[in-house]
């Protein structure tokens, strides 16, 4: 009796909507996944359409696994293990995977050591059909033992990269010429008015789509909301960029709330505020502007106090340079 649970989906909780169901009785069953050359996976794909064996799977003797065959479904989705049958390799010895000699693998290496690693009891193997529209899916079972396929560097291993470098070398994309003929009719579907260009159900969708633009409120009423606004964000504090206000206001056209900060702001285009927008005194408020007063006065302060201090630098030297 197979063990069967349902999915649901977690939008429609409340009313229990089922979506598919999970096959889970090979839930416990170990399964091998190996990460191997995409020229392996294409071998292995194209034997599995075609029902022949895959290769041969030998395994130490202390680190044996289930076999692995047509009958028990095969490790990570056939690894794509179906078909592989198994042997035992010595122990102490590495697990390796030998390919049937033939026509199909005259031109790949034929053993590939895996190396190796524990895999992660909580990571499970899943399945499904493609052509299932009931939504079921297979517990293939856990993840025993993660592998690494690595091929010998012999001489079929170096033209493989060697094809793979020339293929990636190749242009993929070339330029054609049009005869008159096309070059008319493609020149006469540019030009030619919209409305002859368009279906009905374009045409339809492009008005509803104007419908549903968002209708711009009155000028006055605009500046008038944007300004309480930035006065707002200049009240956090005096200097902004302007990318800095446009993340304040993410919703408010660009090119007019540029107009409109330009008319509110001072642009600083040198000094320790470059490329900052300051409120004009007009738009300040009261603190505000004590706020830059005091400002003023301490970097006023800190000018003074750099000048006394080159000024006495310079008499320390011209009094040295007279003693000497």
């Amino acid at each position: 009796m197979e063990e069967m649970s349902v999915l649901e989906d977690p939008l429609g909780a409340d009313e229990g909507i089922q979506v598919g169901e999970v096959d889970a009785h090979l839930q416990g069953r170990p399964v091998l996944l190996v990460k191997m050359p995409m020229f392996l996976l294409d071998f292995f794909r194209s034997q599995a359409q075609r029902g022949a064996p895959l290769g041969t799977l030998r395994m130490p003797e202390d680190d044996l696994v289930d076999e692995l065959s047509e009958d028990d479904g095969g490790s990570a989705g056939a690894a794509d293990g179906h078909g592989v049958k198994e042997r035992t390799t010595g122990k102490g010895q590495t697990a390796i995977i030998e390919l049937p000699r033939g026509e199909e693998t005259k031109n790949i290496p034929q053993q590939y050591d895996l190396r190796g690693t524990p895999g992660l009891p909580s990571l499970q193997i899943f399945s499904n059909d493609p052509e299932d529209d009931t939504g079921k899916v297979v517990a293939e079972g856990f993840v025993s033992h993660q592998y690494l396929a690595k091929a010998p560097q012999d001489d079929k291993y170096n033209q493989l990269k060697r094809m793979k470098i020339e293929n990636s070398l190749r242009a993929h994309r070339t330029t054609g010429f049009m005869n008159d003929a096309d070059l008319r009719e493609t020149q006469a579907a540019i030009y030619r008015p919209q409305a002859m260009r368009e279906t009905a159900e374009q045409r339809e969708e492009r008005k509803n789509k104007t419908l549903r633009r968002v209708i711009e409120m009155p000028e006055a009423e605009w500046r008038e909301k944007v300004m309480n606004k930035l006065f707002e964000i200049f009240a956090k504090r005096p200097y902004w960029k302007f990318k800095e206000i446009m993340q304040e206001l993410p919703d408010e056209p660009r090119q007019k709330t540029k107009t409109l900060v330009n008319e509110l702001c001072i642009y600083h285009k040198k000094g320790p505020f470059y490329e900052h927008h300051e409120l004009k005194d007009e738009f300040k408020t009261a603190q505000q502007r004590q706020r830059k007063e005091e400002e003023l006065a301490e970097r006023e302060a800190e000018r003074q106090q750099k000048l006394l201090e080159r000024q006495e630098l310079q008499s320390r030297f011209e009094r040295r340079s007279n003693t000497g």
